[in-house]
């Protein structure tokens, strides 16, 4: 059961990477139910993220919010932050999205301490350019600058040459 819930997340992000997020959806959602058979309340969060992710692709704030926060909650219920980080940099980008700009600061700021914590450099890149980005839809030009090349470096401390084409 935990390795059909594994390989059913696994083939979600492969559709979602390939642009089918009608597939990646149905994936997450057989995978959840795994998740949730096997009371495994981790990997509920990361599914739960995935599909909060679509939302966003999808301009479904509202959607993409309530399930963030379901993420969030079931993460402070177990006290593990591995997902964490992710989890709230997406919840800032729904906020920014939403034009609410001091819950997409505090998100993103919290899951950048997370990411920073962790010795994440690719979420941490990911995190400064999401928050560069608002603080470009701000108009605070020079503080997205900053953001914009610290999530550079950050690319660049991991090697990855996706990390440092997203900075």
């Amino acid at each position: 059961r935990a390795a059909t819930a594994g390989t059913l997340a696994d083939l979600g992000v492969a559709y979602a990477r390939l642009g089918d997020d009608i597939s990646a959806e149905r994936r997450y959602q057989e995978s959840l139910q795994c998740a949730r058979q096997l009371a495994d309340v981790s990997l509920q969060e990361l599914l739960i993220t995935l599909l909060a992710e679509l939302d966003l692709r999808n301009h479904d704030y509202a959607s993409a919010i309530k399930r963030l926060r379901t993420s969030l909650t079931l993460s402070f219920r177990t006290g593990a932050t591995r997902y964490r980080a992710n989890t709230l940099i997406n919840l800032g980008l729904a906020y920014r999205d939403t034009n609410n700009s001091a819950a997409a600061h505090r998100n993103l700021n919290q899951g950048l301490d997370i990411a920073k914590s962790q010795h994440n450099p690719t979420l941490e890149s990911i995190g400064l350019q999401a928050l560069g980005e608002t603080l470009l839809n701000e108009g605070k030009l020079t503080d997205a600058a900053q953001s914009f090349k610290e999530a550079r470096a950050a690319g660049n401390a991991t090697g990855s040459e996706a990390a440092v084409q997203l900075a």
